[in-house]
């Protein structure tokens, strides 16, 4: 059986650093790399792209509703943070 995922048109794959969670607003397509202002990490956005979307589809990162804000604090991999939506990615197709 082939599993499917669906994520939102609008979710942050590129503009989420996915070693902490930060979201890089001002994240144009013209930037091709980019560090993380909170964990300092270096990124190829699409590199990072790749992983926020594999973390994704093993619910490693919660379906988000409404505008995601740069100080939004993510749960992911076992930390325990408040997201405000409670929601984890699901989605067997």
């Amino acid at each position: 059986m082939q599993e499917f995922y669906y994520v939102d048109r609008f979710f942050p794959s590129s503009k989420r650093c996915s070693n902490c969670g930060y979201i890089k607003q001002d994240l144009t397509l013209a930037i091709r790399e980019w560090e993380c202002l909170e964990c300092k990490k270096f990124w190829d956005r699409d590199i990072n792209a790749a992983r926020n979307l594999m973390l994704f589809s093993e619910s490693k990162i919660p379906l988000e509703e409404g505008k995601s804000t740069p100080d939004q604090l993510v749960e992911r991999l076992g930390m325990n943070r408040d997201t405000g939506s409670g929601q984890e990615a699901t989605g067997v197709a």
